[in-house]
């Protein structure tokens, strides 16, 4: 179920996601640190996707939140 006037979705499991929709850079607690476009995130995940170099295209991922250490959310006008 979507709210309309505000940016949570209603999950089949009681918990609310959180549409972000913005680039980021993640860092992990393992030191792995990454580019990402975040889609959304609930209490317990981040949903979304990822920069493979190797495969040279993007890649969803659901990301455990006690995973990562920071995120840096890109502004839409840095100057």
């Amino acid at each position: 179920m979507y709210d309309y006037f505000s940016n949570t979705i209603e999950a089949e499991d009681y918990t609310y996601r959180k549409k972000i929709n913005k680039f980021a850079y993640v860092y992990h607690k393992n030191g792995f640190n990454y580019l990402a476009y975040i889609k959304k995130y609930d209490r317990e995940y981040c949903y979304l996707c990822r920069w493979d170099p190797c495969e040279r295209r993007w890649q969803y991922k659901e990301v455990k939140k006690k995973n990562i250490k920071h995120i840096e959310y890109f502004h839409s006008n840095p100057c």
